[in-house]
C-alpha cells in the first residue's frame, strides 16, 4: 500500500479486526486486546508503514501525545538508564518524551516545568532536584497527571516509583557487623535537598542503632565534595585519626558516584580494601553491565542493586494509565533492591 493513502480503516481490514480495536492498539490500550490480535495489527502496521496522524488524533482526544520528563542531571549514568526506560515504554505507546535536564538547579526546574506547560505536554514524569517544589505542587493541585522517579516532594502525594531503600540497608549494615567492622560511617553528598540521599542515610543510622548501641550514630555522617579530590582525602585522613589501631571503619557511600571517588581517594593513601577498610554503597549505574569500570575496581565492591531502567518503565506505564483514568488512586511503588556482597566487604572466609 502507499503509506499516504493507508488509514485505520485498510490497517482494521487487513488485520481483520474492528477499526475500534485498532484504534486501542494505536492508542496505547494493547492490554485490551487478545495476543494474536495484537500481533496481527503489529505485523500489518509494520508490512504497511503506516504511522498514525499525531495532529488528528490531538484533535479527536484533546491530547498532545507528548509527556515532559525532566530528570536531575542528565549526565549521570543513573539519569540515562531511568531515560532509557521511560523511553521504551512512552515510545511502545506512541507518546513522545520531550527530555531536560536541570543541572541540579531548582530555578532550571521551574523554568522547564514552566516551558513544556506552555507545550500542553499531557503529563509530566519528574526526577527533582529538590524536595521542595511548590510550582509542581501548583501543577498537581490543577489535574495535571505527574509522577515522581526516585525522588519525593514534601506537603503532597504523588504518584510516585523508586526503590526500597531500608530493607537491604539493615541486612548490609548486620553484615559489616558480623564481618568485624566496628565503626561504621556514612559517606554522602550534600543530602538535604535529595529525599533519596536522605532517605539512606535515615536507613543506615537506623540501622547502626539497632547493630551498633554502644556507637555515637550522631559522628557518622561525612559530607564530602566529590569534585574535590583534596576534600575527599582529608575527610578520609580524620576518620583514619579518629579510629587509630582500635577501630576498624567500614563506609557506606550515598550512591555510585561516591563509591567512585572514594574508592580512588583511599587507593590513593594506600590504604588496603577490606582488611584496613570496608567500602560498599547502592549501585545505581549498573555496574554489572560496567565492565571498564569493575575492571578498575579490586576488590569488587558490595552494593545494593538499584534499578534505573525498570524504575523508568514503571513510571512511564504510571503516568499512561493516570492519563486514561485521572482517578486512579495515587500510591508509592517501591522496587526491591538486592544486596550483593563482594570482596570489598568480607573479612571472614
Amino acid at each position: 500500500m502507499n503509506n499516504e493513502k493507508v488509514t485505520i480503516s485498510d490497517i482494521a481490514k487487513a488485520a481483520g479486526v474492528s477499526i475500534t480495536t485498532v484504534s486501542r492498539y494505536i492508542n496505547g490500550k494493547q492490554d485490551l486486546i487478545q495476543k494474536d490480535t495484537r500481533e496481527r495489527i503489529e505485523t500489518v502496521i509494520k508490512m504497511t508503514n503506516y504511522h498514525p496522524n499525531v495532529m488528528a488524533q490531538s484533535l479527536k482526544t484533546n491530547l498532545s501525545h507528548h509527556i515532559g520528563v525532566i530528570v536531575s542531571d542528565i549526565s549521570t549514568p543513573f539519569c540515562a538508564a531511568l531515560i532509557q526506560g521511560i523511553s521504551e515504554t512512552l515510545l511502545s505507546s506512541n507518546y513522545m518524551p520531550l527530555f531536560v535536564s536541570c543541572n541540579n538547579s531548582i530555578k532550571e526546574e521551574e523554568s522547564y516545568i514552566r516551558s513544556l506547560m506552555s507545550r500542553h505536554v499531557d503529563g509530566l514524569i519528574v526526577n527533582t532536584c529538590s524536595s521542595q517544589n511548590p510550582l509542581l505542587i501548583q501543577q498537581a493541585c490543577t489535574g495535571l497527571p505527574i509522577v515522581l522517579c526516585d525522588r519525593t516532594i514534601d506537603d503532597y502525594n504523588f504518584q510516585f516509583v523508586g526503590s526500597n531503600h531500608r530493607d537491604p540497608i539493615f541486612e548490609l549494615v548486620k553484615h559489616l557487623k558480623e564481618q568485624g567492622y566496628t565503626l561504621p560511617v556514612f559517606f554522602t553528598e550534600n543530602y538535604f535537598a535529595s529525599s533519596v540521599r536522605s532517605e539512606r542515610r535515615n536507613s543506615f543510622l537506623d540501622a547502626v542503632k539497632l547493630y551498633y548501641p554502644e556507637v555515637d550514630p550522631n559522628e557518622l555522617t561525612y559530607v564530602i565534595d566529590i569534585h574535590n579530590t583534596q576534600n575527599v582525602t582529608s575527610q578520609l585522613h580524620h576518620l583514619k585519626d579518629i579510629c587509630g589501631k582500635k577501630e576498624l571503619p567500614a563506609i557506606f557511600c550515598v550512591n555510585s558516584i561516591t563509591v567512585l571517588h572514594v574508592f580512588n581517594a583511599i587507593r590513593s593513601l594506600g590504604i588496603h580494601i577490606p582488611d584496613e577498610i570496608g567500602l560498599c554503597g547502592p549501585d545505581d549505574w549498573g555496574w554489572e553491565e560496567q565492565s571498564i569500570l569493575l575492571s578498575l575496581m579490586t576488590p569488587r565492591i558490595t552494593n545494593i542493586v538499584v534499578q534505573p531502567r525498570l524504575i523508568g518503565n514503571l513510571a512511564a506505564q504510571k503516568l499512561l494509565e493516570c492519563i486514561a483514568d485521572p482517578s486512579v488512586a495515587k500510591k508509592e511503588t517501591r522496587l526491591t533492591c538486592p544486596l550483593q556482597i563482594a570482596g570489598s566487604t568480607i573479612l571472614k572466609h
